[in-house]
């Protein structure tokens, strides 16, 4: 009988600390959170659909200029950051899209469809409808200049020049001495999950699982930022669960190595410019100057003040690199 008493009074303050931690959870991160409706809901957003998919876009510029498409990065971002490339559409027509399940695209939850293969034929879809006869300039952010070179690989003939702003590792060589999953995540999880408790009329029922996935992929990876912060102005509309999960599980083999996004690339005899943010300590200067081996012709540029969100950290420096490039 005392040995259950004792049970019983360990269980209920177990219960009673877990139920104030809650209590205090809810206190520290009290507030009100927003997250965007998708096009699926909010029909005001722009679409257009290629390749058997629904896709959030905008354009800029004259479309019978030279065409520059922005891919974004994750996998599972948007581009809401890299907008201040719109400064661009003066010499080009500017392309943004949020990719397949992503950003403010409708949500897809198909991991067969959800493939890192399918996001290059997305790409290719966009490359076709917008430049059908001309080649295209690529401009790629982190995952995205991943994607950037893949495709450039593949079809060599569609890509005048590409611009890979602090892509991750090509290969799996260069995976091994990549970024790495902090050990540090939980604090930054529990807030966002507490805080996914609170969002303001949640638009769909991904939305929590988006604010969680999007608040990790931003706030731990500290090595990333100045100061170790990301900057306000690299927030997103929204991340997407689903795409970030599948989309990696197709980048990588059954044994874990991810796929060779490079293979091929020497067809490709086209400029790149690497672009890098002088605060990044995990996939900044020293590590694409590794990266940069694999290209026939290739430079790089450091963007002072900024970190891996250099176009919205530092848009002067940024903008003018590029147009020093492409010039």
């Amino acid at each position: 009988m005392k040995l259950f008493k004792k049970i019983l009074l360990g269980a209920s303050i177990s219960i009673a600390f877990l139920v104030f931690l809650i209590i205090i959870g809810f206190v520290i991160t009290n507030g009100e959170y927003i997250i965007p409706a998708t096009a699926e809901n909010d029909h005001t957003l722009q679409t257009i659909e290629l390749n058997n998919g629904v896709f959030h876009y905008e354009t800029f510029g004259d479309v019978n200029k030279p065409v520059i498409i922005i891919i974004h990065g994750g996998p599972g971002a948007d581009y809401r950051s890299l907008l201040n490339l719109k400064e661009l559409q003066d010499e080009y027509f500017v392309v943004f899209y949020d990719q397949r399940g992503t950003g403010l695209s409708p949500r897809i939850s198909n991991p067969e469809i959800l493939t890192y293969h399918n996001s290059i034929k997305d790409m290719h879809a966009f490359v076709n409808y917008f430049s059908k006869d001309r080649k295209v300039v690529l401009i790629g952010h982190s995952f995205g200049g991943i994607m950037a070179s893949s495709y450039a690989a593949l079809y060599p003939e569609r890509v005048e020049s590409m611009i890979l702003v602090e892509p991750g590792p090509l290969n799996y060589e260069m995976s091994l001495i990549g970024p790495k999953l902090s050990n540090d995540n939980l604090m930054t999880y529990m807030k966002a999950l507490f805080e996914s408790f609170q969002i303001k009329n949640p638009p769909d029922d991904k939305a929590a699982f988006d604010y969680v996935t999007g608040q990790l992929m931003i706030k731990a990876n500290p090595g990333y930022w100045c100061n170790e912060i990301p900057h306000e102005s690299v927030q997103g509309w929204r991340f997407s669960y689903d795409t970030y999960q599948n989309v990696i599980a197709s980048f990588h083999d059954q044994d874990g190595k991810q796929i060779n996004a490079i293979e091929g690339i020497e067809s490709y005899e086209g400029p790149v410019l690497f672009m890098v943010g002088e605060c990044n300590l995990v996939i900044g200067e020293e590590f694409q100057k590794e990266q940069m081996k694999y290209f026939n012709m290739s430079e790089i540029v450091v963007i002072p003040h900024s970190g891996h969100g250099l176009f919205a950290e530092n848009p002067a420096d940024s903008i003018k690199a590029i147009n020093d490039f492409l010039d």
